[in-house]
């Protein structure tokens, strides 16, 4: 009997499980507040890093994201069973908010929370997830692209005095391999 597929839900938990822990270690820097799902809204509060001061620094909050799925065969096995792909386009939509009076700041933390988000995401070929991610970070193919970055530059948000944004994207490739 051929194993069932993993599925979206089990990623989406999977990744979500590996990344509350890179808040909870401290290891991906900036991270205040990482949702599985967007909420409708985001209170102010959560872009505070627990380990800094509210008043005086901000931090970055991430949705998650899940693309349109690739399934596709690897392997037969007969006529009941082989071995199957899919293929997720994760990305995380970042949002890095700073209450310094120079955007520059804000710049720097945006660069810092990305390079330690996607060195966490490169430590753990699996995201930590026991065989519902069996790969991630690694592209689609040998000798393409495994993130891609998408940031914009700092910018002052209307109505919100003194706080500074950067908002973009960082996409990951995720498969799950599974029997059908």
């Amino acid at each position: 009997m051929a194993a069932p597929f993993p599925g979206r839900a089990s990623l989406r938990a999977a990744i979500a499980t590996y990344v509350q822990a890179g808040i909870d270690t401290a290891t991906i820097t900036g991270l205040a507040t990482f949702f599985p799902h967007p909420p409708k809204i985001t209170p102010e509060g959560d872009f505070v890093v627990a380990s800094e001061d509210p008043g005086n620094s901000m931090g970055t909050v991430v949705y998650l994201y899940l693309g349109p799925v690739k399934h596709k065969r690897l392997g037969t096995g007969g006529p009941t069973s082989g071995i199957k792909a899919a293929l997720y386009p994760v990305t995380f939509i970042c949002f890095t908010r700073s209450a310094s009076d120079k955007s520059q700041d804000c710049g720097a933390a945006n660069d810092a929370f990305i390079d330690s988000m996607r060195a966490y995401i490169e430590a753990n070929r699996t995201a930590d997830s026991a065989g519902v991610v069996w790969q991630w970070g690694e592209g689609e193919a040998f000798g393409q692209e495994d993130i891609e970055e998408d940031f914009t530059m700092p910018r002052l948000l209307r109505g919100k005095m003194g706080l500074t944004q950067v908002w973009g994207t960082l996409t990951v490739k995720a498969w799950q391999q599974y029997y059908a």
